[in-house]
């Protein structure tokens, strides 16, 4: 084994667990802020919390345990039973068949990986762990999307009804048990979200730890996510910036991967693929209309996050939602793959609408009958299971 690879089969997956466990730390003190902040609060915005939590959770756990987007989705569970079995970051060739079990470095980061390793060692290494697992994450954003609501905008009804927007998003649902990456990435990014409104609020070491080793685990979970890592500097108070080095010095091993994926023409990685002007000019036009086709975002998300952004003080938070949901747009577009309206590419427009989520809970508070247009909107109903490649092929 190369050096490099062994960086990345032994050493990487430790780094993360580090990472984890400071992370871990980090979050016992924000969730004390948190808790101050409701407890200042109304009594009834505590109770309506835990009533959007309670139905969040129960569409997303009453969710069908079936693969959304197949062939990643075993990609990924091979290389958590790997990690979780001693066997380091690694994944088997052909997602695993028997017989063909050559071992390989993966071509993803292993945030989610090292994480639900870790999971697995405590339930054991099936499926069902891990769908259970994104449906877990999938619930704490929603309390991530309404704890950074109410720092950003200090705005109690505007952070019920961004919580209960993401809650009933037909998007998000669709995919909050599929055992993919699409889970994990969306709760380290409402994570450090949050976490940088609430260090922007009270100049704490910890709050800008937990914020600073959000994005930076998030960037270890998907590659587009290294955004949040270079835009930190920028939200995290001036006393506070140089928290954001090390994840930037972790940016180290997605970037190592990719130059890897590279070098092994990977999809996505070589070749045509890399045509970024091009792709955006292709996939920019279709994603924009995708999201104006859906009234769900046209007609209440997106003016909702532009009141904020016209009419909420302090516009700068409205305004820094909004920079990175167009960096999030413009990156995708980027992606070979980045067309939000061809079969599950659907899944990475999450990662624009939840800042835009965020900013939008002020705005349908200033709408009497927001809540009963969300319910109109979002009406839900179960999505039906996808068909199988080889369903399609037949």
């Amino acid at each position: 084994m190369s050096p490099s690879a062994w960086l990345l089969v032994r050493a990487y997956p430790w780094v993360l667990y580090a990472v984890l466990a400071a992370w871990a730390a980090a979050a016992a003190l924000a969730a004390g802020r948190l808790r101050r902040r409701l407890r200042a609060g109304r009594v009834s915005t505590r109770v309506l919390l835990a009533a959007v939590l309670v139905l969040a959770g129960g569409l997303r756990f009453g969710l069908p345990a079936v693969h959304r987007v197949y062939f990643d989705e075993f990609e990924h569970l091979d290389a958590a039973r790997a990690l979780a079995r001693g066997q380091g970051f690694t994944e088997t060739l052909v997602g695993g068949l028997a017989g063909l079990d050559e071992r390989e470095v993966p071509s993803w980061p292993a945030g989610h990986h090292a994480a639900l390793s870790l999971v697995m060692r405590l339930f054991g290494p099936s499926a069902r762990v891990a769908f259970a697992w994104s449906a877990a994450l999938s619930l704490a954003t929603v309390l991530l999307v309404f704890w950074a609501a109410l720092e950003v905008f200090d705005d109690e009804a505007g952070a019920l009804l961004a919580a209960l927007f993401w809650a009933l998003s037909p998007l998000a649902l669709a995919y909050a048990r599929a055992a993919d990456l699409t889970s994990p990435s969306l709760f380290w990014l409402a994570a450090a979200l949050a976490g940088a409104a609430a260090a922007r609020r009270e100049d704490s070491a910890g709050l800008a730890a937990f914020a600073a080793l959000s994005a930076a685990y998030a960037a270890q979970v998907r590659f587009e996510n290294a955004v949040l890592v270079a835009a930190l500097p920028f939200v995290l108070p001036r006393g506070r910036r140089l928290y954001a080095l090390p994840g930037l010095a972790l940016l180290a091993f997605p970037l190592a991967l990719v130059l890897r994926n590279a070098r092994a023409g990977l999809p996505g990685f070589a070749g045509s693929d890399l045509a970024l002007f091009s792709n955006a000019a292709r996939n920019l036009p279709a994603d924009l209309a995708f999201l104006a086709r859906r009234p769900w975002i046209s007609a209440l998300l997106l003016p909702g996050a532009a009141w904020a952004a016209w009419r909420r003080r302090p516009r700068a938070g409205a305004a820094a939602l909004w920079a990175l949901a167009a960096a999030y747009l413009l990156g995708v577009s980027c992606f070979f793959r980045g067309d939000f309206g061809h079969g599950t590419e659907d899944r990475y427009a999450l990662c624009v609408l939840l800042p835009l989520s965020v900013a939008a809970g002020p705005g349908l508070a200033a709408v009497p009958a927001a809540p009963a247009a969300l319910f109109a909107l979002l009406a839900w109903r179960s999505p039906a299971a996808p068909v199988s490649p080889a369903q399609r092929a037949s």
